[in-house]
């Protein structure tokens, strides 16, 4: 992981709290370090506080860590409406990458291996699915 970390990045997860990265702003410390922000790398929750409503394009690096899924319970509710898990991914992967990078320079790495299963759909918003 340090060595993606090599420019500053914007990483999201589905929640911070077992991820344990030294010099990295966290969601919930982001306002004490305004200063901070593009010159660090940062964590924001794709549900969290700050997963809609800001812009970030100063960063050219997003690592998703975990597939954007919500609790068991949630999911449920959203399958009996006729949303599907794809559905939920394909979105929140592409709104939370849409958000912080508006032009074609930047990376995107998506490290969790469920996202293979998505590679399809993801296709069909322009993101590509390589194996490195």
């Amino acid at each position: 992981m340090r060595e993606l970390l090599d420019v500053p990045s914007v990483i999201f997860t589905t929640t911070a709290k077992e991820i344990d990265i030294d010099d990295i702003i966290y969601e919930e410390e982001l306002l004490s370090h305004s200063n901070d922000i593009c010159k660090k790398s940062i964590m924001l929750k794709f549900y969290g506080r700050y997963s809609e409503g800001i812009r970030l394009n100063c960063y050219k690096r997003a690592i998703l860590l975990t597939i954007p899924i919500l609790p068991m319970d949630i999911m449920k509710r959203l399958r009996m409406r006729g949303i599907s898990e794809i559905d939920i991914v394909a979105i929140k992967t592409t709104q939370s990458i849409g958000r912080i990078f508006p032009n074609d320079d930047y990376e995107v790495w998506l490290l969790d291996r469920r996202f293979w299963q998505y590679c399809q759909y993801l296709q069909q918003y322009g993101i590509q699915c390589v194996e490195d």
